[in-house]
């Protein structure tokens, strides 16, 4: 039995949240470049490093490693402390902490990077999207599992950038 009609606005922006963290951790890339289609991902100094389906498709591709055999990165997203501020009644902003988990090579588990995103949205057509997503890490581990470059490659020596 379904006990809700409508899902609310603050639901449909954490989903876009935990869906990109998912695209990520599924070895989805489509997925994730789908989700920007009519925005940018920006480093944490707020440069877009990509904007649209084709440019965020490329710039995943060519900086997350996908391993043989399971098609992901062997990652494990966690999305938490969310807050949210409506700012009208089609564009928001939000904040939330991300700590991003990595079964290695020799089967341990590690903590490889956390930080904070900040996010804007805009509503269209009656649906929430993703208009800008920084990222600005905040702790960074051992990254050569899961990267295809080094990090000062996308943030240009700065800890923040597009890896979490």
């Amino acid at each position: 039995m379904n006990t809700f009609t409508r899902i609310s606005d603050r639901d449909q922006i954490e989903n876009l949240l935990h869906s990109y963290a998912r695209g990520v951790d599924t070895g989805n890339l489509a997925s994730i470049a789908e989700l920007f289609r009519h925005g940018s991902i920006c480093g944490a100094d707020g440069a877009p490093l990509a904007a649209g389906y084709d440019a965020v498709l490329a710039m995943y591709t060519s900086v997350v490693k996908i391993y043989p055999g399971c098609s992901t990165p062997k990652t494990q997203h966690v999305v938490s402390n969310l807050i949210l501020d409506l700012e009208s009644e089609d564009a928001a902003n939000s904040t939330a902490n991300y700590t991003v988990l990595q079964q290695l090579p020799s089967g341990n588990i590690e903590c490889i990077i956390a930080g904070e995103y900040f996010s804007r949205f805009l509503k269209q057509d009656g649906q929430w999207q993703f208009h800008e997503h920084h990222m600005r890490n905040r702790i960074t581990g051992d990254l050569s599992h899961h990267l295809l470059i080094e990090i000062d490659e996308i943030t240009q020596g700065k800890d923040d950038g597009i890896t979490g």
